[in-house]
């Protein structure tokens, strides 16, 4: 090291050559700094940006899912409201009810109906008609009509079952209450 810094002091070329590449250095390391800081600093914005967009991209997509799915929903409602029969087919639908009984092997007297408005929209009200039903016959045939009143078209739902035996006939009485929706 001694050596070297002799060499600086005596030899004019070499204090040149030292001069020379410090001042290239001090050049290199300004350039470097004054060029790359901007850039990187645009870069951090950039990203910055580039997130905030993504999170404002996802927000619109979940919105837009939001919106997408209540319109499937809106199409599917009205698709089911046009399955139901018209509250105008009441007596059909008990028919009905009653048809599935004798079919089945079931005998029922007497049905009671109550209907109430469950939902309304702009264009038609859906009629939810609620039953209590009174039948009688062997296990295998009541057991058979629930089964049919439950895949019927009618849309015919149990909320209420109450089951009773009648003594040495071998039948039993059962009361279901039903519930069964149409339109007006």
């Amino acid at each position: 090291m001694k050596a070297l810094a002799e060499l600086l002091i005596k030899n004019r070329k070499a204090q040149l050559l030292t001069l020379l590449l410090t001042g290239l250095l001090l050049a290199n390391g300004g350039f470097y700094l004054f060029r790359t800081k901007p850039a990187s600093l645009k870069a951090s914005g950039l990203e910055t940006r580039l997130q905030d967009n993504r999170r404002s991209m996802k927000a619109k997509q979940d919105q837009y899912r939001l919106f997408a799915s209540f319109g499937r929903g809106k199409e599917q409602l009205e698709a089911f409201k046009k399955m139901l029969p018209a509250k105008s087919d009441y007596t059909g639908i008990l028919r009905e009810v009653f048809k599935m009984a004798k079919e089945d092997g079931v005998k029922s007297n007497s049905i009671s109906a109550m209907k109430k408005e469950t939902a309304q929209n702009q264009e038609e009200d859906i009629v939810q008609i609620s039953f209590s039903m009174p039948v009688t016959g062997r296990y295998k045939d009541v057991r058979k009509f629930i089964h049919d009143m439950e895949s019927s078209s009618l849309f015919l739902n149990i909320d209420d079952l109450g089951l009773d035996s009648n003594g040495g006939t071998g039948e039993v009485a059962v009361t279901l209450g039903l519930t069964t929706y149409a339109r007006s």
